[in-house]
């Protein structure tokens, strides 16, 4: 059975869906081996103190609002190729919204952000595959 990012069965819970988004980008972020310059906070730290219920969803809503500015102030809004702003992107991706909605949708942007960063997509998608595989999340 082929794995599609459409086809991931999401917790009617939002913050359980979250909490699954989050695990499977930051999984996908650390086997890269991203590092996040110090101007952008550390997404990977807050991402996983999240996870863990240690910050408050106040502290989420300030980082982000500090990646927006950061984003803004590089005028990179829209399609860059551009390091920074792109590992900006990245760390909103580790940090999202409950509302968010389309997790599906947001698991490929982050495939999109890899790709603009110069990884193809086979090995971070594979990895996407084998966490929902592993019983995180019923597939469908």
């Amino acid at each position: 059975m082929t794995f599609k990012l459409g086809t991931i069965g999401w917790p009617a819970d939002p913050r359980e869906a979250c909490d699954l988004y989050t695990g499977c980008v930051l999984l996908v972020v650390e086997r890269c081996g991203l590092v996040f310059d110090d101007a952008l906070g550390n997404p990977r730290e807050l991402a996983a103190r999240r996870l863990a219920g240690e910050v408050s969803e106040e502290q989420i809503e300030q980082a982000r609002n500090a990646l927006w500015d950061f984003i803004a102030s590089r005028r990179a809004f829209g399609h860059t190729t551009e390091r920074e702003p792109v590992m900006a992107r990245l760390a909103l991706s580790l940090l999202p919204e409950l509302a968010l909605g389309d997790w599906s949708r947001n698991l490929d942007h982050v495939l999109d952000l890899l790709q603009r960063l110069g990884r193809a997509r086979a090995e971070p998608f594979g990895w996407m595959a084998q966490y929902f595989a592993s019983g995180s999340c019923s597939n469908g």
